[in-house]
């Protein structure tokens, strides 16, 4: 586990996972569920060095190349053990943190990463590949609003096609709530493109 703490000085423990001994596939499942991410990041654990030394970092990968190095060892873990007292302390947004700017253009590249932590999931087709899709769908839902925002119709209809697209594919499995993933893309999109458009992306009629 770890403490997350702000530049006011607001500090508050990680959400703990429920299980302390589990298999790479219900770790990171945990971990983007549970834990909104926080825990896929390579900070969070301590690595057989045998195993950590066969993976590399993907060099073109500017944003989340530690969590698909993660995902990777995960993916080939046979179990993994998680403590959840808190052994790391986190501070959030200090001066000069990447994560304080946002724009279409870093989206963009953590799409690219998320892309990636994907196709590693996807080989077992388990619960944390279905979370993937989940984070994927919501890093595309950014990125159409930020190209909204950016004035760049040509990159907000193209996002706004990814997110379509992945919404449904992960409204196939009960366990994400697909209710809850229609509201999040009502909320996100009913501004820009109208209720109706909305209404036909989730295939009613207008």
């Amino acid at each position: 586990g770890f403490i997350r703490e702000t530049r006011k000085g607001s500090a508050c423990p990680a959400k703990a996972l429920k299980k302390k001994l589990m298999s790479g596939d219900e770790y990171a499942a945990a971990a983007l569920g549970e834990a909104n991410g926080m825990l896929l990041a390579v900070w969070t654990g301590l690595f057989p060095a045998a195993r950590a030394k066969t993976i590399r970092f993907r060099e073109d990968l500017p944003y989340g190349e530690d969590s698909l190095w993660l995902c990777e060892l995960l993916s080939q873990a046979g179990s993994v053990y998680y403590e959840p007292e808190p052994l790391y302390h986190y501070l959030i947004a200090r001066a000069g943190n990447t994560a304080t700017r946002v724009s279409l253009a870093k989206q963009e590249k953590v799409i690219r990463a998320a892309e990636a932590m994907a196709a590693v999931w996807k080989k077992n087709d388990g619960s944390a590949y279905h979370h993937v899709l989940k984070l994927l769908t919501d890093d595309e839902i950014e990125a159409a609003r930020l190209a909204h925002a950016e004035g760049q119709k040509e990159a907000f209809i193209r996002h706004r096609k990814r997110a379509r697209a992945l919404a449904t594919q992960i409204s196939r499995y009960d366990d994400l709530d697909k209710k809850e993933r229609l509201r999040r893309l009502l909320s996100a999109f009913s501004p820009i493109l109208g209720v109706n458009a909305f209404y036909r992306m989730k295939g009613g009629r207008s």
